[in-house]
């Protein structure tokens, strides 16, 4: 095995993870383990992005497990497996319980698990966002934010404006209410979501500091949860990518003060930089990447967590 890369005979264990959140939520999540993976090997929670079945992860997270290491991805409540057969049944969900609840269980079960394995994260979309409010996010050395950003509508190319306010002060909010959930499925937005999923959702990117808006001690407790993650940040951003332009995904990652300028960095990419005509907001996990984004991404993970 090589930095560069792991041979691609190597075994992978797949294994999948039925986890029970602090709320009693139950959760479906799947792991994969690397042939020769040590008691310090590390472990890699791969975070969602909204709306998104974890199976659409695992090709990335086979790959960082054939490099020796342990990968975990998770269906969201309302998402996937996690899923009830009618949403409405869990419409009151909101979206930060997809960070406090369901990605703190997967916290909890790796470091159970493998005590000594030193904890990294990649997060796709909300999968960024999420780190800061996740119960146990303190003890991740290592993450790269793919695609991720401040949900802030204002920060966007004003061209875009009046189809970003549509969306989210009438389409996401209004069918969300009338339904009982978001029929995302229907208009080619990913997997339907709960309606409090998709009612907060709304309510944080109308907010000009997005997820940390509000009265001042919720504001202050919040930023004090962001502040005590201390691991080395690297996010990536392209420019072909409507849903996270470079502006929100650089807003994202200064909400993560406790983390020294020199230990945080942004790559804005072209689709031409990886050798391709186009990425977008779902490119990056698809494995025509795997040569190039993801080696980059396992590469600065493996610098940082086993150092």
């Amino acid at each position: 095995m090589t930095k560069g890369g792991a041979p691609e005979a190597e075994a992978i264990l797949e294994e999948t993870l039925s986890l029970r959140a602090a709320d009693e939520t139950e959760l479906t999540a799947s792991l994969f383990i690397g042939d020769g993976a040590a008691a310090s090997s590390p472990a890699v929670i791969v975070a969602c992005a909204t709306g998104v079945k974890r199976s659409f992860y695992a090709p990335f997270a086979r790959y960082l497990a054939s490099r020796g290491w342990r990968a975990a991805t998770l269906d969201y409540r309302g998402i996937g497996d996690s899923a009830p057969k009618d949403l409405r049944e869990i419409r009151q969900a909101p979206m930060q319980a997809w960070a406090e609840q369901d990605l703190s269980a997967l916290v909890k079960e790796l470091q159970q698990r493998y005590p000594q394995a030193p904890l990294g994260w990649v997060g796709h979309s909300f999968g960024g966002q999420a780190l800061g409010l996740v119960a146990g996010g303190e003890e991740v050395r290592a993450a790269a934010f793919v695609a991720a950003q401040s949900g802030d509508w204002r920060r966007w190319p004003k061209r875009h404006w009046p189809r970003l306010w549509l969306f989210l002060y009438l389409l996401l909010p209004l069918v969300s209410r009338w339904k009982g959930y978001f029929p995302a499925r229907a208009l080619g937005m990913g997997e339907n979501l709960p309606e409090g999923v998709a009612r907060q959702w709304a309510r944080w990117c109308r907010q000009r500091d997005y997820l940390m808006y509000g009265e001042e001690a919720k504001r202050e407790k919040r930023a004090e949860r962001f502040a005590k993650i201390q691991g080395t940040l690297r996010a990536y951003s392209f420019s072909d990518d409507f849903f996270a332009p470079e502006a929100p995904a650089a807003a994202l990652l200064s909400w993560y003060r406790g983390v020294g300028e020199e230990r945080r960095t942004h790559r804005h990419l072209k689709p031409q930089d990886l050798g391709r005509r186009s990425i977008g907001h779902f490119g990056p996990f698809r494995d025509a990447l795997k040569d190039t984004l993801w080696r980059e991404i396992a590469d600065f993970l493996e610098q940082e967590l086993q150092a």
